[in-house]
């Protein structure tokens, strides 16, 4: 089955200033929109904005490399999904008007080939602004459709609120990576495996800052593809192994004796850790 590559934009905003009993609390919340009941592809899960490349993207890029091409996925696609710009507008008076944003959006939302005239116009559009964070690659014999996956992160700073986009979402959330987290424990949204394993590298950082310091720094983009392995219990529960790089189960990297995944009930989604010596699969993990 053909890889198709798509991108998926961390959109971070600074939170108003918090009171002595909520500064524990990381001071950056981030977008999460919760994809559509009828969509092909993790119905109903909770994730980061983003979807597939179009040929409108190479256009707005140039055809200059994958990664460009990328950023300009996720700008549009975010657009497509919030209504949200995800770059520094030099005035407010640079944006169009509220309605005729809205007016775009629904082109783009028929036809992704509409957001050219809007990336034109919006000539201050910066596809730099969004730095490069992650690549996940869909497993093999779970999904009918596979994606190449690139995660970026961006720091928002305009203050248009998201909006929703019927067809492709059924709702749309600003969370700080703990509410979300603890969201997906309390079973009132399911995180996919990926912006969990996201949500726990960006929930190391308490501050914005230091989250947008992360994402300014050389990050490793090898696409991060794991080898599924289900097993039906004598309860007929199936439990999932999702074995990563490493994992002596991984087909692409094996290493025998080790082990780098992820558990869990695939109807509760209780995700955890299974490790050989405390060696997870991103550096970042080893101190979970």
């Amino acid at each position: 089955m053909a890889l198709r590559f798509a991108a998926t934009a961390i959109a971070a905003r600074a939170r108003p200033k918090l009171g002595v009993e909520a500064r524990a609390q990381a001071d950056y919340e981030l977008l999460f929109v919760v994809r559509s009941a009828k969509s092909s592809f993790m119905p109903g899960a909770c994730v980061f904005p983003g979807g597939v490349e179009d040929d409108v993207d190479h256009t707005l890029a140039a055809d200059r490399d994958q990664d460009h091409i990328m950023r300009w996925c996720a700008l549009r696609e975010t657009f497509e999904e919030t209504g949200l710009l995800l770059s520094s507008a030099p005035s407010a008076d640079a944006l169009p008007r509220p309605e005729r944003l809205e007016q775009v959006r629904r082109e783009v939302v028929e036809s992704p080939s509409a957001f050219e005239s809007l990336a034109r116009q919006c000539a201050w559009l910066k596809p730099t602004e969004l730095h490069p964070w992650s690549r996940w690659v869909t497993p093999k014999n779970e999904y009918k459709s596979r994606f190449d996956t690139f995660f970026y992160v961006h720091h928002y700073t305009g203050s248009a609120e998201a909006l929703g986009c019927e067809r492709e979402t059924q709702g749309h959330q600003w969370m700080s990576a703990e509410e979300a987290v603890a969201a997906h424990e309390a079973r009132s949204i399911w995180l996919a495996p990926p912006t969990w394993i996201t949500l726990q590298e960006i929930v190391l950082h308490r501050q914005l800052s230091s989250l947008l310091k992360a994402a300014h720094s050389p990050r490793d983009m090898t696409p991060l593809e794991a080898t599924i392995i289900n097993e039906k219990q004598s309860d007929n529960r199936v439990i999932r192994r999702v074995c990563f790089y490493g994992d002596e189960d991984n087909e692409l990297h094996p290493i025998k004796g080790q082990r780098r995944r992820l558990v869990f009930d695939v109807k509760k989604f209780d995700y955890r850790w299974e490790v050989t010596d405390g060696v997870h699969p991103h550096p970042w993990a080893t101190g979970l």
